[in-house]
């Protein structure tokens, strides 16, 4: 080995460890918490020992980080595979640019990696690996690709679809002139073993069959536009929905299956037209595009793009239409959100750049080297500028402090052989020490606590919770906490979901219930015990 390659290995070797550094760091300058609710849930929920989380992470993964979680019982297993496949991501982007001499891009990489921190979700991090694994397989690393692939998209399954089609013309290039049908097989391969062991399990666990239709539609009533009761007051009449149940589902008032159930939710969405769903004023899209500084920049660099390079074929022309077209899909959609767009455009980018050669020529502009090497500085630049600029108007790069309220946290402890029913998951958070931790410590779970609805109510964690605390009915979990001792509701007296419940019990079962009040915590929360009776 010459003292060239000896340079060169070094270089890479500190590329590969450099975005663990710059996590490491990041951490430790700015402090760092799940900026996701979601990935508190999955974490808690691997922290209990439970492998149920589809659809959200596929059974093999899921079950592999509980099995390691077991093994190393003082160490955060979650969090710390979210950092590895986060951190990973990056080096291999690194690596992929190095490799190709795009040296001005480096810098931009780490860059990202620091904004992406805002971000830091398993649904993003999904994008990133996979982005990541597949550049690897069809580089012919075909073991590290496809292990990471089985990882990637199983961090979330639901990806795959919007990765395929946004990475198709890619790899439709790859398969056609570069005949890798090889590397496409092994890809489908990968993705069929992901569906496949998640429909096996699912089949043979009808508990989680029945859960997983009941998220599906939970999950639609949530995500969609809220529905007007008003507007069809005449078609919930006639379908005997009351406004107060209307108001309790979209409020995530779930717990209680006998009055709330899947035939309910169906007969509420069932009222949604088309139009309702699906917004087609393009007028209004433009315009919403527009406002987004983030999409706004997004056009802006693929029209420079055009400027400096010329496609070679017709084919480069189109391709830059498949982000824009799932972009677009967002707002049809009703859907536009900073981690559902962000990972789109990231993974693309990446994709874009490392076979920009294949597609695109410079300009006569460009093809002198010194006005080439300018322009990359100017660009590399441009984009530091851009980041600081709107960095604090996105709040980008904050410093993190706990959430945790320690009145929370107390009331937690103080009644720890008690079920505590939160009005809402972003309170039960601020009553626990933050997860995002690398190793575990003394007090960190919290499991006496759970809401009226998240999406995993009705899970197999839920009933295993559920029977703990000795809850006579688990899908009713309203009427089990009337009259009871061992449940009380950690609420906001100003929040009106003492009034929705009083209504379901008053609607659906003829029963007039009350809140008593427990004891104060602070001005705006208290705890409640459920009554049967007259309001007092």
């Amino acid at each position: 080995m010459n003292h060239k390659q000896i340079i060169d290995r070094v270089i890479r070797i500190g590329l590969l460890l450099l975005p663990f550094l710059v996590f490491y760091g990041y951490r430790v300058v700015k402090g760092f918490d799940y900026p996701v609710v979601d990935d508190i849930m999955v974490n808690q929920t691997i922290l209990s020992g439970d492998n149920m989380l589809l659809p959200y992470i596929g059974i093999l993964l899921s079950s592999a980080l509980v099995f390691l979680q077991q093994l190393f019982t003082n160490w955060n297993i979650f969090f710390i595979f979210l950092a590895i496949s986060f951190c990973l991501s990056f080096s291999i982007y690194l690596e992929f640019f190095f490799r190709k001499k795009y040296y001005f891009l480096l810098p931009l990489v780490m860059l990202l990696q620091m904004v992406l921190m805002k971000y830091f979700s398993f649904s993003v991090i999904a994008y990133l690996l996979s982005t990541a694994a597949i550049l690897l397989l069809f580089d012919r690393k075909y073991l590290t690709g496809m292990l990471l692939s089985v990882i990637g998209l199983s961090i979330r399954p639901q990806i795959i679809a919007s990765l395929l089609l946004l990475l198709l013309p890619f790899l439709a290039f790859e398969v056609i002139k570069g005949k890798k049908k090889k590397e496409l097989f092994l890809l489908s391969a990968v993705i069929l073993l992901i569906f496949a062991s998640n429909k096996i399990y699912t089949l043979m666990r009808p508990d989680v069959q029945e859960y997983l239709t009941w998220n599906t539609l939970s999950t639609n009533l949530r995500d969609f536009p809220a529905i007007d009761y008003e507007k069809h007051a005449k078609e919930f009449q006639e379908l005997g929905v009351s406004e107060n149940d209307l108001s309790a589902s979209t409020y995530w008032l779930f717990a209680e299956k006998d009055a709330l159930n899947n035939e309910l939710l169906t007969k509420i969405q069932s009222v949604r037209s088309f139009s309702e769903k699906y917004s087609f004023n393009v007028f209004q899209m433009v315009k919403d595009y527009f406002q987004n500084i983030i999409l706004t920049t997004f056009l802006l660099v693929m029209v420079g793009w055009f400027l400096f390079f010329k496609p070679k074929k017709v084919y480069g022309w189109l391709l830059p239409l498949v982000p824009f077209a799932l972009i677009g899909a967002l707002f049809v959609r009703q859907r536009v959100v900073e981690r559902v767009y962000i990972p789109i455009i990231i993974s693309f980018l990446i994709f874009f750049i490392y076979y920009a050669p294949l597609f695109y020529t410079k300009r006569k502009l460009l093809e002198k080297r010194g006005v080439f090497y300018s322009l990359q500085l100017v660009g590399m630049l441009a984009s530091m500028v851009w980041v600081n600029s709107i960095g604090q108007e996105l709040y980008w790069f904050p410093i993190i402090q706990s959430s945790m309220v320690s009145e929370y946290h107390d009331v937690v402890e103080k009644h720890s052989d008690k079920l505590l029913v939160f009005g809402g998951y972003g309170t039960l958070v601020n009553s626990q020490p933050s997860l995002a931790t690398i190793r575990r410590k003394p007090n960190q779970l919290i499991g006496n606590t759970t809401t009226l609805g998240n999406w995993q109510t009705f899970s197999p964690h839920y009933y295993q919770l559920m029977e703990n605390y000795n809850v006579e009915e688990p899908s009713n979990l309203l009427s089990s906490a009337l009259d009871k001792e061992n449940i009380l509701f950690f609420w906001s007296p100003s929040s009106g979901n003492m009034d929705r419940v009083k209504k379901i019990m008053k609607e659906h079962y003829q029963k007039d219930v009350y809140f008593e009040k427990v004891e104060e915590v602070t001005s705006d929360m208290n705890l409640y015990r459920l009554r049967t009776g007259e309001d007092r």
